[in-house]
């Protein structure tokens, strides 16, 4: 429930009472079951990572980065909100742990004993995913608002303005 919000209406929209009413349970009911709005953001997370699924080694690194990219920017364009919050935590949950953990192993055996170096790999990739997942909201947003802003437009309006182009 708080996914299908967050992705209808963004992060902000998530509160434990909003969660609550959606699901038909009080309030207080919810906290026998995530004990703060955080660990629901967690667990929300977390969902988002299983959706993820980092490939298995193939030993084409480069093919498995780019895979893992892929599927990532897939996730994000889906459950756009997760943007904010991906990649600023430490891992939380089973499905981001295990991400992680596969991640690592896609650069086994290349000969990099820096951890900061693969680190700095991996994140080299989330952000351009990340960043290219902002880009194309932006464009989908910008193409909304020009087609609502020529909708409002009168016949004669319009007329003009394609003549000028």
């Amino acid at each position: 429930a708080a996914i299908a919000v967050a992705d209808a209406e963004g992060p902000d929209a998530i509160s434990m009472r909003r969660i609550a009413r959606e699901v038909g349970a009080g309030v207080m009911s919810l906290y026998w079951y995530v004990s703060s709005k955080e660990e629901l953001l967690d667990l929300m997370l977390d969902t988002v990572e299983a959706d993820i699924d980092v490939p298995d080694p193939s030993g084409d690194w480069r093919a498995d980065l780019g895979l893992f990219a892929h599927r990532t920017r897939e996730a994000l364009r889906e459950h756009r909100w997760a943007v904010e919050f991906i990649g600023t935590r430490p891992p939380q949950g089973p499905s981001d742990v295990r991400n992680l953990e596969r991640l690592l192993s896609l650069l086994d055996g290349l000969g990099v004993e820096d951890v900061r170096l693969v680190m700095y790999i991996f994140m080299t990739v989330a952000t351009f995913v990340i960043g290219a997942v902002i880009r194309e909201a932006q464009e989908i947003r910008f193409q909304g608002e020009q087609e609502r802003a020529e909708a409002e437009l009168t016949p004669e309006e319009l007329a003009d303005r394609k003549s000028v182009v």
